[in-house]
C-alpha cells in the first residue's frame, strides 16, 4: 500500500488565503487504498469487473483531508481546536488530546486531520457525538455516524463476504468512496452496547484489526477480496461507560472521561445548535435568524435544569423554527 503521495512541504497549503480554500485551487495530499480490486471469475472472463466500476475509487490518489481546519486563526491556535474550544469548552480534555497530536503532525509535515482513535465516556446528553460532528465542521471532512448500540455481528463495520446476496465492502471503505476522501471520520456511538453474540464475528473484534495500526495497513477486504489501507480513518467512539468494552479494545482508544456541561457552557452551545440548525437548512450567513435574548435566557434556565444537550437542541430548533416563520417567505 502506498504512502502519502504528495511533497512533505505543504506549508504554501496552510498559508492559502481565505479566498483560495477551494480544494480546486490546492494540490492536496493524497493516497492510494487499494492496489487492485479483484473481478470475479465469471464476469473476468468477459472483461468486466462490477465491483471496480463501483468502488474503484480507492485504487486511484484519494485527497487526505482537514488541512483548512489546521490553519492558525490571527492569535497562532489551529482553526480546528479554537472551534472545538468554543463550541464545546466542558471537553477541553479531548480537545488537548487531539491538539497535541495535531501539533505533531503539522511538525513532520502532514496537514491533515489525523490522531488516536478516541474514546469519549460520560453520561448520555452529556456531548460526545456533538463534539464529534463539530470536529469534523471545523476540519471539513465528512462523518459517517454508526449506532452501534445492539448489534449482534460485524457487518455494518466489516461488510459482508463476496458471493452473498449485497455484499459490501467494510464501512470505512464504503465512506471513502461516498465521500471522495482517504480520511472520513467514522462516529461509532454506544460502542459499549454491542451484543456479545459471534455467530456472524463480533463487531468489537472487528474492530481490533481496524484500529491497531500494523493490521489496518493491510486490512483484508473479503467483499473486495482485496488488501485496503484503512490507516488513514479517523475514529471517535462514545460510551456512557466502559462496561461492556473488552480490555484489548480499550487499549486502542486514547480514552477521556466527559463531564456534563455546565451553566456556563449554555451560551456556546445554544450558539453552535443554533448554527448547526441553520447549516442544516442550507441557510446562508446573511439569512440566518438571530435568537432574542430573551430566548435565549429562557434556554439558558432550561438547560441549567435539565444539563441535557439533547433536550437543549430541542428546544433551540422549536426557537429557530419560530423565528424563520417570522422571516418573510422565500419564493422560489
Amino acid at each position: 500500500m502506498t504512502g502519502a503521495s504528495a511533497p512533505l512541504d505543504y506549508s504554501s497549503l496552510l498559508n492559502v488565503p481565505d479566498r483560495q480554500r477551494s480544494v480546486q485551487d490546492v494540490a492536496l495530499p493524497t493516497v492510494r487504498v487499494c492496489d487492485r480490486i479483484q473481478p470475479d471469475a465469471t464476469q473476468a472472463a468477459i472483461g468486466l469487473n462490477a465491483l471496480e466500476e463501483q468502488y474503484g475509487a480507492i485504487t486511484g490518489e484519494l485527497p487526505l483531508g482537514g488541512w483548512n481546519g489546521l490553519r492558525r486563526n490571527a492569535h497562532g491556535r489551529l482553526r480546528l481546536i479554537a472551534s472545538l474550544r468554543n463550541t464545546a469548552p466542558w471537553l477541553y480534555a479531548a480537545t488537548n488530546i487531539v491538539e497535541r497530536q495535531l501539533e505533531v503532525a503539522l511538525h513532520v509535515g502532514h496537514p491533515w486531520l489525523a490522531f488516536r482513535p478516541l474514546l469519549l465516556v460520560g453520561a448520555p446528553g452529556s456531548g460526545k457525538s456533538h463534539f464529534a460532528m463539530q470536529m469534523a465542521e471545523a476540519a471539513g471532512v465528512t462523518f459517517v455516524q454508526v449506532p452501534m448500540g445492539g448489534d449482534s455481528d460485524n457487518r455494518s463495520l466489516a461488510g459482508t463476504a463476496r458471493g452473498w446476496t449485497g455484499a459490501q465492502p467494510a464501512l470505512p471503505v464504503v465512506a471513502m468512496v461516498q465521500h471522495g476522501t482517504a480520511n472520513p471520520l467514522i462516529i461509532l456511538d454506544e460502542i459499549e452496547k454491542v451484543s456479545g453474540e459471534r455467530r456472524n464475528g463480533n463487531a468489537h473484534e472487528a474492530l481490533l484489526s481496524m484500529l491497531e495500526p500494523r493490521t489496518a495497513g493491510c486490512w483484508y477486504d473479503r467483499c473486495l477480496m482485496a488488501a485496503v489501507d484503512l490507516r488513514h480513518v479517523v475514529w471517535v467512539a462514545t460510551a456512557n461507560s466502559l462496561h461492556g468494552i473488552p480490555p484489548p479494545l480499550l487499549s486502542r482508544f486514547d480514552v477521556v472521561n466527559v463531564p456534563v456541561p455546565g451553566p456556563r457552557d449554555a451560551d456556546a452551545l445554544i450558539e453552535s445548535l443554533r448554527r448547526d440548525f441553520c447549516q442544516r437548512l442550507g441557510l446562508l450567513a446573511g439569512l440566518q435568524p438571530r435568537l432574542d435574548d430573551s430566548v435565549v435566557r429562557l434556554l439558558r434556565r432550561h438547560f441549567h435544569r435539565s444539563g441535557s444537550i439533547r433536550l437543549l437542541r430541542r428546544e433551540v430548533e422549536i426557537a429557530m423554527g419560530e423565528a424563520i416563520r417570522a422571516l418573510p417567505r422565500v419564493v422560489h
